[in-house]
């Protein structure tokens, strides 16, 4: 999807979810300027996040064309802990995730929804279950070699590059060693 395809799909996401009154809905009581507002059952997507909320459900969309019914939202270093609680490394049929989102609040009320709040970073992938297996052998040897959420957070910049006191760190080196088979490679 280009660029105006995702801009198109924003517009109808907002739409859909703070409709606009058309000529013909006015409010009686206040005079035919009077728009009436969106039903009391829809909520407005904050602005904040909804470019990231639109493509989000153009990813679901994808995946729903490519005939998937399920998708993974992988784990990445630095995720929040309510990312961790509610929606990091689970899988998800496409429905409970269509159209959902968290419009701030008390965080006890969230529910699982991509992106989970402003600025969180994850994404769906489609749920393919070997391809979401060898992930979880893979994090497991991750785990094995140390390599725990907080020291990857201590690793890595938020970029993603490994910082530099770290690049020949002993556990790092053995689980790319396990995992991608590399020789001494630099």
């Amino acid at each position: 999807m280009g660029v105006s395809g995702l801009l198109g799909r924003i517009k109808q996401f907002r739409e859909r979810r703070n409709p606009v009154a058309d000529e013909s809905e006015v409010d009686e009581h206040r005079g035919s300027d009077a728009v009436v507002g969106p039903p009391s059952d829809v909520r407005p997507v904050p602005a904040d996040i909804a470019g990231s909320v639109a493509a989000a459900q153009a990813r679901l969309d994808q995946c729903e064309a490519q005939g998937y019914d399920r998708v993974w939202v992988p784990p990445h270093v630095g995720a929040c802990l309510m990312c961790k609680a509610l929606i990091e490394n689970r899988v998800f049929r496409i429905e409970e995730l269509r159209d959902a989102f968290n419009d701030g609040g008390d965080p006890n009320n969230w529910a699982p929804a991509v992106p989970l709040h402003p600025g969180c970073r994850h994404s769906v992938l489609p749920y393919v279950k070997s391809i979401y297996d060898r992930a979880q052998a893979d994090y497991q040897v991750l785990e094995d070699q140390g390599l725990t959420d907080d020291v990857l957070n201590e690793m890595f910049e938020s970029s993603g590059q490994v910082k530099p006191e770290y690049k020949d760190d002993p556990r790092l080196r053995a689980y790319l060693d396990q995992v991608v088979g590399t020789d001494d490679a630099d």
